[in-house]
């Protein structure tokens, strides 16, 4: 078979682009093969891409930079009388008492034009009993002629389109698991773009769970060529501190201008100039212009592209749908746990400003240091490495070093600064429970030691909740 591949833009691109645009949608198609355990030859046209192979797989039609996607059937022939008896043989059972109607497109030198050539296979297809129709016929017979190779098509099929993934720079996409963040997503790379994500993680290790499994398939079905990190930050603290000094109507407004403050620092790592998000304008209070101009005040060295600003919900569950993200999506519970009954919709930037001075300064560097980072194919452990109780037997282990443990009082059993974690012995028969004030970097110690086989937990919330919880009862 034969796996013709059309172009989206690239023709609208100069000669030096498009070559190394084909070059990249040449490296995504390997490596959608390679995902796919496909088999084929790939052969590189100044304006398709042929493959050929055994058989189809409809992964081709999940390809950005690929228009669309023609099954033919090559044949060689000499001239016209040769290439009308070839055509002959494959038709003349199938348009036996049928209607028809003959289409070519040809490039090259050849004796005869493409009409020409529709008039004369046309005369030997009636000779077989079939009767033209171009209006609406009940077979067409179609051809690409380049030289001579004659492409019989036997079906055509819509592509993905878009540009070619990677062609268009990196950008950090903000997800949180629902229908909008991951469709926003999609959007971005069907125009290119080098994906990379920053979930906030508020709901734990259940939440957590539920987003790896919706990246992980977005991964696999759309995000061949490129190698997409997670970065994981737990904003828990951050909700807490929010909840502890805003008042209730600015929640939400502060939360978002947190969490951009929190992307912004993670995409100037990683050399990342624009994040992505799933807002769309007016959905909810945080969406207003008034409210967006305020949130994206906070973003100094980034910009932040909303690919859905213009959409409404039942235009981005219906994407969600297509794309297949929509029943992953939608097991994804709500953690809005700091939503007020009455948010402000037309915050005034200044007073915002004044109010963030309450806030706790450190805890957003805290945040960002102890982000976690998956790569494919994100998986997680299936056990939650965080508990909210002391089990029986275990042994306390304080990993703050003596700054963090400045006015913050706490007994432990061992006393393992996080910088020479990796040096201690840990028995594989014991169970440990890792602290720090916040319960950020202890997450991260516990994963690392969990993959070397040792029985890890982070306390949930960290001393902060352990001393409310156990110190206020003694």
């Amino acid at each position: 078979m034969i796996i013709v591949l059309k172009f989206s833009e690239l023709f609208t691109k100069t000669k030096r682009i498009r070559k190394r645009f084909i070059d990249i949608l040449r490296k995504n198609i390997e490596d959608a093969f390679k995902k796919e355990n496909f088999e084929g030859k790939i052969f590189l046209k100044w304006d398709k891409i042929v493959i050929e192979a055994e058989g189809y797989r409809n992964f081709f039609e999940r390809i950005f930079g690929i228009k669309k996607i023609v099954l033919a059937e090559k044949i060689k022939f000499k001239d016209l009388k040769d290439l009308k008896k070839k055509v002959k043989k494959i038709f003349a059972k199938k348009v036996k008492n049928k209607t028809f109607g003959v289409r070519v497109k040809r490039k090259g030198i050849h004796n005869f034009n493409s009409l020409e050539a529709e008039r004369e296979i046309g005369k030997e297809l009636v000779e077989k009993k079939g009767k033209v129709n171009l209006d609406n016929p009940d077979i067409w017979v179609k051809l690409e002629i380049e030289n001579n190779d004659a492409f019989i098509i036997e079906k055509e099929i819509e592509g993905a389109g878009g540009l070619p993934l990677g062609t268009q720079g990196k950008v950090l996409c903000l997800i949180s698991g629902g229908f909008d963040s991951i469709v926003a997503a999609y959007l971005m790379a069907k125009r290119g773009a080098d994906l990379s994500f920053l979930f906030f993680n508020l709901g734990g290790f259940s939440h957590l769970k539920e987003v790896t499994r919706l990246i992980n398939y977005f991964w696999k079905n759309f995000l061949f060529g490129i190698n997409p990190e997670l970065f994981i930050c737990d904003l828990r603290p951050v909700v807490e501190n929010i909840r502890e000094v805003i008042p209730s109507s600015y929640w939400g407004i502060i939360l978002k201008r947190k969490m951009f403050e929190i992307a912004e620092k993670v995409a100037k790592e990683k050399g990342i100039k624009a994040i992505v998000t799933g807002e769309s304008l007016g959905q909810v209070s945080s969406q207003t212009l008034d409210s967006l101009y305020v949130i994206d005040s906070i973003l100094k060295e980034v910009v932040c592209l909303r690919p859905l600003i213009g959409f409404n919900k039942e235009e981005i569950i219906n994407i969600s749908k297509k794309i297949g993200t929509y029943e992953i999506s939608e097991k994804v519970k709500e953690y809005c746990a700091i939503v007020p009954d009455k948010p402000v919709t037309k915050p005034e930037l200044q007073k915002v400003i004044d109010l963030e001075l309450f806030l706790e300064p450190k805890l957003i560097d805290v945040v960002v240091k102890s982000k976690i980072t998956l790569r494919e194919p994100f998986i997680i452990e299936e056990e939650d490495i965080e508990t909210d109780r002391v089990l029986e037997g275990s042994i306390k282990v304080d990993i703050r070093d003596n700054s963090g443990k400045i006015g913050i009082p706490f007994e432990a059993d061992l006393n393992i600064p996080l910088n020479k974690i990796d040096n201690y012995e840990f028995e594989r028969d014991k169970i440990y429970i890792f602290f720090c004030n916040h319960g950020l970097f202890s997450q991260e110690v516990a994963l690392r030691l969990r993959k070397k086989g040792v029985k890890a937990y982070a306390f949930r919330g960290g001393i902060l909740k352990y001393n409310r919880l156990y110190m206020s009862n003694m």
